[in-house]
């Protein structure tokens, strides 16, 4: 997009520079061709990358809405796919609420470049930020069964992430396991409607933590799993990672990284590998399960 006339009609009265623009980025509305309708406005989103911000317009209700994140401070990106539908997550150290942006899947690849652009805008806005001097020895490369047959697309996000972003080590890994509720009304159901905890990895680089996970970390065992999602976390935003128990799952850790305003939180089973990697990556594990930022 370089011309004002290229902008969908519904953003038109928001001021949007073109010419500095690194990207600009037109979002469809996630809809059947069958129920467009002449008139209708066929964008839901209108993302616009700068030197010193993402800019956000959004068609709403009624109207439109406008969110501007300057690069230095995004605190964490979160961006998969389910089949067809994509989804984007911006955490803004600014705001407990979370920018989100949903899109066609098939897209995935453009929204991909994107969000690699945002992580190189963020770390060229904070070159003094704090990063880890010396990165954990990684573990050995995956292979495509370790987490076992349901999670061989996972171990293959895994290989592909090590693979094509240099310096990046694979921490912890944990494979899916049968999660019971903490009420006896809900283990009941639970008889005939098993749950599970979905396996992750963490990874990193000397800037950048790396989770690789599903669209949703409890689910059932009777549907699918066919997501994929990536959460990037830059080290230098982190104020605090603690760990706790999940309100409703037995033997279930959140593990809550905070960066300003947001909250990231990341479901792992208890003592599981993945949870000390997060913690240690905030300078090692307190005595109370917590741990505060004391990254070199």
């Amino acid at each position: 997009m370089t011309t004002p006339d290229e902008v969908p009609a519904l953003f038109r009265g928001h001021p949007v520079d073109l010419t500095s623009a690194l990207r600009v980025l037109k979002v469809p509305r996630v809809i059947d061709r069958r129920d467009v309708v002449p008139g209708m406005d066929l964008y839901d989103h209108l993302l616009v990358v700068t030197p010193d911000d993402l800019t956000v317009l959004s068609r709403t209700p009624g109207g439109t809405t406008r969110r501007v994140v300057a690069h230095r401070d995004v605190c964490a990106i979160e961006h998969g796919t389910d089949l067809l539908e994509g989804w984007l997550t911006l955490h803004d150290a600014t705001s407990p609420v979370p920018l989100r942006v949903a899109y066609n899947g098939s897209s995935r690849e453009t929204v991909e470049d994107l969000v690699q652009l945002v992580r190189a805008r963020h770390l060229a806005a904070r070159p003094d930020a704090v990063r880890w001097a010396d990165v954990p020895d990684g573990l050995a490369t995956p292979g495509l069964r370790d987490l076992g047959e349901a999670d061989i697309a996972l171990v293959g996000a895994v290989l592909t992430l090590l693979e094509s972003e240099y310096g990046t080590r694979l921490l912890a890994t944990h494979g899916r396991v049968p999660v019971a509720p903490l009420s006896a009304p809900a283990r009941l159901v639970r008889l005939v409607r098993p749950m599970v905890l979905h396996a992750a990895a963490v990874c990193a680089t000397e800037r950048e933590l790396l989770v690789v996970h599903r669209r949703h970390a409890v689910a059932r065992t009777s549907h699918p799993e066919h997501s994929l999602a990536t959460t990037v976390v830059p080290l230098g935003q982190i104020e605090s990672i603690a760990a706790g128990d999940d309100a409703r799952e037995a033997d279930v850790r959140v593990v809550t990284i905070r960066c300003g305003e947001a909250a990231i939180e990341i479901r792992v089973p208890r003592g599981a590998p993945t949870e000390h990697a997060l913690l240690d990556a905030a300078g090692g594990v307190g005595a109370s399960g917590s741990s505060s930022c004391g990254i070199s």
